[in-house]
């Protein structure tokens, strides 16, 4: 049986992590100037958190990084490579030698982004222009219309990966930072309103990640199965009865990742800004030929 299951879109509608998440909001109040580590932080946090049933064996193996790093990535060879959604394989090579020959699976919020065709797009754009303008005379007009269409296409598509790409480096950055502090407490300190976010966010990607993760091994279709692992999740990360040397364990594994998976998307995203901006260099001479005419207009208006 393949390790990697078909990826159906509509199964990631409502994450059920969700209800798993502990918000920053139900953190109780903290000096936000104080200096904490991150393990003493959790057992404040921990307080508040209700765990409900104890996750089975099978939970806590689901919800094992390395598990959840080998659902992250797809290789060509895999049988249902052709068929999961999700997985951008910008960059793979079925033959030869290529520095990624992996696809790596993305939430859907970010896949649009990075994984459509730029030359397909591009295309796709410039013809329903062309279509919408068939009955013009004006066929010189026409071309024009279409080519921008499809260079402002583009162009918005790549603002999206700029700021898409801007997320994954600041987010990147704030799991080097969390696994500096983790690794040398005393000489890395971070002031709790700080630390309270990174936390955050820190909880947030780790079931994101594991979530993309279970639906490409096909834990979604088995509900209990996807609600255990993000339970046990949670009791790994602000389960009460831990010590510091096993909080810290649990954290540096997932922020680690975390911050793989990043890696993975970051490199697929440089790769396809990369094919973006070399399709748009047949389009921009036409969206330049507009500005310039509308400067002129302009000073002799």
């Amino acid at each position: 049986m393949s390790k990697i299951a078909a990826i159906n879109p509509e199964q990631l509608a409502i994450p059920p992590y969700q209800a798993e998440l502990v918000r920053e909001e139900q953190y109780p109040d903290i000096n936000p100037d104080s200096r904490l580590v991150l393990p003493s932080l959790i057992d404040i946090v921990s307080t508040t958190v209700r765990f409900g049933r104890e996750p089975k064996y099978s939970d806590y193996m689901h919800a094992d990084p390395e598990y959840i790093n080998a659902g992250l990535v797809i290789a060509p060879k895999d049988k249902d490579y052709d068929k999961a959604l999700h997985v951008v394989r910008i960059g793979v090579w079925r033959n030869g030698r290529h520095p990624d020959q992996v696809g790596v699976v993305f939430p859907p919020h970010e896949y649009s982004t990075v994984a459509r065709s730029a030359r397909d797009l591009g295309q796709h754009v410039a013809n329903r222009t062309r279509d919408s303008r068939w009955s013009s005379t004006d066929r010189k007009e026409s071309k024009e219309g279409s080519m921008r269409s499809a260079g402002h296409a583009l162009t918005e598509k790549i603002a999206k990966q700029t700021s898409l790409a801007t997320r994954f480096s600041e987010e990147s950055d704030i799991m080097r930072k969390l696994l500096e502090h983790l690794y040398k407490p005393s000489k890395v300190r971070i002031r709790a309103k700080t630390l309270k976010s990174y936390l955050a966010l820190t909880d947030e990607r780790v079931h994101e990640t594991a979530e993309i993760a279970s639906i490409a091994y096909g834990l979604d279709d088995n509900n209990f199965a996807v609600l255990g692992l993000h339970k046990a999740i949670r009791k790994n990360m602000f389960g009460g009865n831990q010590s510091h040397a096993q909080r810290t364990y649990q954290l540096v594994r997932y922020i680690k990742m975390v911050g793989v998976h990043i890696a993975r998307k970051t490199g697929k995203l440089e790769l396809a800004n990369e094919r973006c901006e070399q399709e748009l260099t047949q389009y921009q001479p036409y969206l330049d030929s507009k500005a310039e005419l509308e400067r002129q207009q302009a000073a002799t208006a």
